[in-house]
């Protein structure tokens, strides 16, 4: 019988942090491009969200973490689907 490798760190120990971040940041671009192109500023898109401005640019600057609540508001107000901002990055098509 082959024995089971086991992974040198417990995953209890497993820290997600780079994930978190890297997830944040993909998000925050989107709102921003989003928002670009809406032709909104933060403080028009937090107001339209019902959200405040200094909460907003918090959140967009990846100081705050955004509940998924939050996400659907800012969402409805760039009047776009919410997967699209956390749905898989864009993939580059095959040649």
């Amino acid at each position: 019988m082959r024995s089971i490798k086991r992974n040198p760190r417990p995953l209890s120990s497993y820290d997600g942090r780079v994930e978190d971040q890297r997830l944040q940041t993909v998000v925050c671009e989107r709102i921003r491009e989003a928002a670009r192109r809406k032709g909104l500023s933060v403080n028009r898109l937090a107001d339209f969200a019902g959200l405040s401005s200094s909460y907003l640019s918090a959140v967009l600057r990846g100081e705050k973490s955004p509940t998924l609540r939050t996400l659907d508001r800012v969402a409805t107000a760039l009047e776009i689907d919410p997967f699209v901002l956390l749905g898989p990055e864009p993939r580059e098509p095959r040649k």
